[in-house]
């Protein structure tokens, strides 16, 4: 699911550098972080303006397309439920909408936990070989 997060080290900066990682190496890149340490950096926080004003700090889970539109998974601090929305960019702002409809949000959440599944078969294998 590499493809599927934000960028390698997850700053969400198509020319990253050590500034948007967590991880203190000055020769980390965009490349999986390239740090050399063997671990995973924290996801990129965003604050999330709800509808009734309130702020909610959310984990960015990943950023995936179906069929031809972009989407966003989000983790609430304070919750288990993933949040998942339209995501588009417009001069490198990113601009979430609403899923309206019951099938779009059936189709793209089972989506996002096919993913989900994938991206945890493949650590499982990776764990096999070791």
């Amino acid at each position: 699911m590499a493809e599927d997060k934000i960028h390698g080290c997850g700053c969400g900066d198509d020319d990253c550098t050590d500034e948007g990682c967590d991880c203190g190496d000055a020769g980390c890149s965009d490349e999986g972080c390239g740090c050399g340490h063997d671990h995973d950096h924290p996801y990129q926080k965003i604050s999330l303006t709800l509808d009734d004003d309130t702020t909610e700090e959310c984990s960015v889970l990943g950023i995936f397309d179906v069929e031809e539109q972009s989407y966003i998974a989000l983790l609430p601090d304070n919750s288990d439920n993933v949040l998942l929305y339209r995501y588009s960019e417009e001069e490198s702002t990113p601009n979430l909408e609403n899923i309206e409809s019951d099938a779009e949000f059936e189709l793209v959440s089972s989506t996002f936990l096919s993913l989900i599944e994938e991206e945890g078969d493949e650590e499982y294998e990776e764990d096999e070989e070791v």
